[in-house]
C-alpha cells in the first residue's frame, strides 16, 4: 500500500475511527466510511472501536477497495484509555482474547500481560501515568497526541510518540449530532462536548509521526481455513469416539435388528466424514442437540441436506431415517464438493 502522495509527501493515515459498532458513540457507518476514504484517497485506515464487531466487514470492505485495513481496539484500564492494534494475525487473536475477557468483566493489567503478543499499544496523551507500566508489557508502544501542547508535553516522556485523535464523524460540522446520540445513552450528558478534532480532516495534523506505527500494522486474515475445535481433550482420537457413539446409536435406532443396508451405509459416511475432516464437527453438533434434548430445549426433527446422513440420525441430531426415505447423503456432504455442511 502506498503511503505517499504524488507530491512526495505523507499522506494522512487515521488511525482512531469509531463505528457505530460503538454503540452510541460516533456517526460513522463502515459502508459510508469506505467511500469517504476513496474520494480522499486515503489508502489506509484504522478502526478503533471499543468491540471487535465490525472489523470482518471494515478488514473485507476495505481489501475489495486497495485500501490498507489497520485494526484497533479501544480498552479501559482504570478508567482510562488504551488503544491496541494487531500487527499480524497473532495479533488481531490477541486482540480477540482481550475481546472476550471485556464482555464478561472489567480488564486488567495482568489480562494485558497474558494476551500482550504481537499488539501495539498507542497510549493517548490523557493516560501518560500509564506509559512507564505499560512499555514493559507491548514491544511497541507510542504516546499519543492530537494537538501541539499535548505533542510538547510528551516528547519529556517518550521520543515514541504518534498523531491520533479520536474520530466520531465525517466532518466539524456533524459532530454537535454526537451530543445526541450520548443524550440517548444518559441524559446527564452535558451539550457541546464536541470542539476538540472529532472528525476526518485530512489536512490539520502531524501525518508523518503515522507513518512508522503503519508499518508496523499488517494484518492479513486467513479466509480459506476451516478452523474446527477438537472436540474434547480428554478423548484422544475422536474418529474412534464417534464410530463407537455412531455403532451405539445404531443398534438403538433399530432396536437391534441390524440390516446389512444400514451397516454399508453408516461405514460409508464415516469414511466420508473423516476423510473431509468434519469427524469434530460432528460431534459437537451431536453434543449440543444432546444437551438441548436433555433440558427442555426444543430441537427440530432434522432439515435440508442434513436429513441425508444416517449418521446424523443414530447420533440423535436429526430424527429422520434417511433409508427408509431413500434421502442421498451425498447433498449433505460430498467429497468432490468440499464446504461446511
Amino acid at each position: 500500500y502506498n503511503l505517499i502522495n504524488m507530491g512526495g509527501d505523507v499522506m494522512y493515515i487515521p488511525l482512531g475511527v469509531k463505528t457505530d459498532n460503538s454503540l452510541l458513540q460516533s456517526l460513522i457507518k463502515i459502508k459510508d466510511l469506505i467511500p469517504f476514504l476513496k474520494e480522499h484517497k486515503i489508502t489506509a485506515c484504522g478502526i478503533l472501536d471499543n468491540r471487535l464487531y465490525g472489523v470482518m466487514d471494515f478488514y473485507f470492505n476495505c481489501k475489495n477497495n486497495d485500501i490498507k485495513p489497520i485494526i484497533g481496539l479501544d480498552v479501559l484500564i482504570n478508567q482510562k484509555h488504551l488503544y491496541l492494534y494487531a500487527k499480524n494475525y497473532d495479533g488481531y487473536k490477541s486482540l480477540l482474547k482481550i475481546n472476550s475477557v471485556i464482555e464478561e468483566r472489567e480488564l486488567t493489567i495482568i489480562d494485558l500481560k497474558e494476551h500482550n503478543s504481537e499488539v501495539l499499544c498507542i497510549l493517548p496523551f490523557e493516560s501518560y501515568l500509564f506509559y512507564d507500566e505499560i512499555k514493559n508489557i507491548f514491544g511497541d508502544v507510542y504516546l499519543g497526541y492530537c494537538s501541539d501542547f499535548e505533542k510538547n508535553d510528551a516528547k519529556v516522556i517518550t521520543k515514541n510518540l504518534v498523531f491520533i485523535n479520536v474520530i466520531l464523524s465525517f466532518t466539524s460540522e456533524d459532530t454537535k449530532y454526537i451530543d445526541y446520540l450520548h443524550r440517548i445513552d444518559n441524559l446527564e450528558c452535558p451539550l457541546g462536548d464536541y470542539e476538540k478534532n472529532y472528525y476526518l480532516n485530512a489536512l490539520e495534523n502531524d501525518a508523518k509521526t503515522v507513518e512508522e506505527v503503519v508499518k508496523l500494522l499488517n494484518v492479513e486474515i486467513p479466509t480459506n481455513g476451516r478452523f474446527i475445535p477438537h472436540y474434547d481433550s480428554k478423548i484422544e482420537d475422536s474418529y474412534n469416539y464417534l464410530v463407537t457413539l455412531a455403532k451405539k446409536g445404531l443398534v438403538k435406532r433399530l432396536n437391534n435388528n441390524l440390516k446389512e443396508e444400514y451397516v454399508t451405509r453408516l461405514k460409508y459416511e464415516l469414511s466420508v466424514i473423516k476423510n473431509m475432516g468434519f469427524v469434530d464437527y460432528f460431534l459437537i453438533v451431536y453434543d449440543y442437540v444432546k444437551f438441548a434434548k436433555k433440558n427442555g430445549i426444543v430441537v427440530g426433527p432434522g432439515r435440508g441436506s442434513a436429513a441425508g446422513s444416517l449418521v446424523s440420525y443414530v447420533l440423535g441430531i436429526t430424527n429422520i431415517d434417511p433409508l427408509k426415505y431413500d434421502l442421498l447423503f451425498e447433498r449433505f456432504l460430498n467429497p468432490e464438493r468440499i464446504t461446511m455442511p
